[in-house]
């Protein structure tokens, strides 16, 4: 079988797993990184803002391109939020192909600038790959055909546990700990932990100059920690805390199988699918009120015995449970060719 793989592969990107996922299950992959083909920050200024989407022309032409040259069986678009309607089209009409789209965003939720191509393109797509069940109505409602919902997960040559060396254990750890973007909610719980003496370092983009960063700024950590940093960082934490995107309205992410696929224990913020993932085995901790929060943090702090078993359930329930990408790979492959 051979799979065009469309998305951005650049060092950090969970594609790069998926795209090990599929060789790993036998395809022949081909690839093209969106991130070779994007127009700058000034015509993307325009597209978000604007709507101006000529912008994405080279791209466009380069997914022709390499798909007339590979002939692929499956076409594997991922976000797709920069691919033409008359794209798409030509690749149906010319290639006996199947056009697959995969998104682990929420084109309806808070952030919605820079999805109207995607909104205008779903229908045109064989299958589509949506992370939260909110969106399946969603995306009936713009003509999807086919639409099913996937769990994110972890790279096991990636995410696991490391013995870090007296340098890094000296640069990273930490009580406590958080990587990830800014967003106020989070920021709100963090600084709350911060002014109640909680030891903890903050990882990730966005936060300087935001709400409560004047609290925060002293704890929070200069640097892009991807790929292998990114799990040094996480295995350096007694305590790792996982706070989900409320605007993308998700109930799991990609750090919901990551930290616990690093051995660290988890701390997460609370969601339905957490509870029934890990709340029955006691494989990782939830959260609601900052309140609950301190008092969590500040109990497993004390009880390192516990905080390990914890740790050591979760790091076992997610490879029993299939959340690697190859296993997830291998469900999306069947639902692909049925």
């Amino acid at each position: 079988m051979k799979i065009l793989h469309i998305s951005n592969f650049d060092n950090g990107s969970t594609a790069i797993a998926r795209l090990k996922a599929f060789k790993k299950n036998g395809a022949e992959v081909f690839t093209l990184n969106v991130v070779d083909n994007f127009p700058n920050k000034y015509k993307l200024y325009l597209y978000y803002n604007f709507g101006f989407d000529h912008v994405f022309n080279n791209l466009n032409t380069e997914i022709l391109k390499i798909s007339v040259k590979h002939k692929p069986d499956i076409i594997f678009i991922e976000k797709g939020n920069f691919v033409y309607p008359k794209t798409l089209a030509l690749l149906k009409e010319f290639l006996n192909t199947k056009l697959v789209h995969y998104n682990p965003d929420d084109p309806f939720g808070s952030y919605q600038k820079g999805w109207s191509l995607l909104l205008k393109t779903i229908q045109q797509y064989d299958i589509c790959f949506v992370a939260r069940k909110c969106n399946i109505n969603e995306y009936k409602k713009l003509g999807a055909k086919i639409i099913y919902t996937f769990n994110r997960g972890f790279d096991p040559e990636l995410h696991k546990k490391i013995k870090l060396s007296e340098d890094d254990y000296k640069k990273f750890y930490t009580p406590v700990g958080f990587i990830g973007s800014y967003e106020e909610e989070r920021a709100e719980y963090i600084s709350f932990l911060i002014e109640n003496k909680i030891p903890i370092k903050v990882y990730g983009g966005g936060w300087k100059n935001n709400k409560h960063w004047k609290i925060i700024k002293n704890n929070y950590i200069e640097g892009k920690y991807v790929g292998l940093e990114y799990v040094k960082v996480i295995n350096a934490m007694d305590i790792a805390l996982h706070f989900l995107r409320r605007a993308n309205r998700d109930e799991q992410d990609h750090r919901t199988f990551e930290i616990p696929a690093c051995g660290t224990f988890m701390l997460a913020q609370y969601s339905p699918f957490h509870k029934e993932l890990f709340s029955i085995d006691k494989a990782a901790v939830l959260f609601d009120t900052k309140e609950d929060l301190l008092n969590k943090v500040n109990y497993f702090l004390q009880n390192n015995e516990e905080r390990k078993i914890i740790a050591e359930k979760g790091y076992n329930i997610i490879r029993e449970k299939g959340f690697d990408y190859e296993n997830i790979i291998k469900q999306i492959l069947i639902l692909c060719q049925s």
